[in-house]
């Protein structure tokens, strides 16, 4: 008899296959949209014969890495050199040159391509607009604050944006999962943590945020 009192889920990033790995950077448009098709086909199967009961975004196939992902997709932003975030993993820091503005979606085309092929439930990981600042050069924003505030903004406007095509073909709830690891390096400023995911949330609807 099948059991809800413990939920298994995917929350994060899964290891991409050596196919999509090798070249994640070095191509685009439709070759490697097929590839990232590929491989989260793949996952979603591995996780339906491992039974999960929510199965997130099949492992974030889509995006190679949680900061430049979204950072890409914003107007404002200046890329200049990687740097290490954590173990033996690099990401691009960006640096904040103007007012930063959403350009265009960041995780439409990842979460249509799941809710056509999963059968599962799903929660879509988001990078919080805190680690976004945190993990941010700030040469345009008074502070720190302003410019977490500022990530917020592009972060509610995205989650609006993705609840509207979850609603188009979905009566449940839109799970959401706000990803902070910046925040345990810092728990000074978790008011200013708290804050920021208040506002990126701030009057959305038909959305479960955990």
């Amino acid at each position: 008899m099948k059991s809800d009192i413990l939920i298994t889920q995917e929350i994060g990033s899964f290891r991409k296959p050596q196919y999509l790995s090798s070249v994640f950077r070095k191509t685009s448009g439709s070759e490697l949209t097929k590839l990232k098709e590929k491989a989260t086909l793949e996952t979603l199967d591995l996780f339906n014969r491992a039974g999960l009961d929510n199965i997130g975004v099949a492992g974030e196939m889509y995006r190679w890495e949680m900061y430049e992902h979204v950072a890409a997709s914003l107007e404002g932003i200046e890329f200049y050199g990687p740097v290490r975030s954590f173990d033996n993993r690099y990401y691009r820091k960006g640096s904040v040159v103007s007012q930063v503005k959403r350009k265009n979606s960041f995780h439409d085309d990842e979460l249509s391509f799941i809710m056509r092929n999963a059968t599962r439930k799903i929660k879509l990981p988001i990078t919080g607009p805190y680690t976004m600042a945190d993990w941010s050069f700030n040469e345009h924003y008074r502070d720190k604050r302003d410019l977490a505030l500022a990530f917020a903004d592009i972060l509610n406007e995205e989650i609006r944006h993705l609840y509207g095509i979850w609603s188009k073909s979905r009566s449940d709830i839109f799970e959401v999962q706000i990803d902070e690891p910046a925040a345990t390096t810092h728990p000074s400023e978790m008011d200013l943590v708290v804050e920021s995911v208040n506002r990126s949330i701030e009057g959305i609807t038909g959305c479960e945020f955990s």
